[in-house]
């Protein structure tokens, strides 16, 4: 009989649990924050953030209350059904700016929307 004992739910494990959420909670906030200062307006009180490919796209990607979508048919349904009142549209989707502002413009949703581009 082994001598080790391996119990995930002692106090110190759960605070190593718990810190690394905040610290996630926090990079998470962090990355908004940053992709929120470059925006253009879209149709209907939507707004088009840029973020940067990287880990404050990653951490934006993440996020639960974020749907990512990776057409503009995904696009159009995520606003229609508005199950989403946050977008991600990662770089590997083939999605323009003029096609976002096409389905906003039919769509009456009030949605933020990240796409995300290659870094400068």
């Amino acid at each position: 009989m082994s001598d080790r004992h391996q119990d995930s739910g002692t106090p110190a494990n759960k605070a190593a649990g718990a810190s690394r959420t905040a610290f996630e909670k926090l990079a998470r906030e962090i990355a908004l924050k940053d992709a929120k200062q470059d925006f253009e307006y879209l149709p209907h009180n939507s707004k088009l953030y840029f973020v940067e490919k990287g880990w404050k796209s990653f951490m934006i990607k993440d996020d639960p209350r974020v749907v990512e979508v990776l057409s503009l048919l995904e696009f159009r349904e995520a606003l229609e059904k508005a199950r989403a009142s946050v977008i991600f549209i990662p770089i590997s989707a083939v999605i323009t700016i003029e096609g976002i502002k096409r389905v906003c413009q039919r769509s009456g949703a009030d949605t933020a929307v990240f796409k995300e581009v290659e870094e400068t």
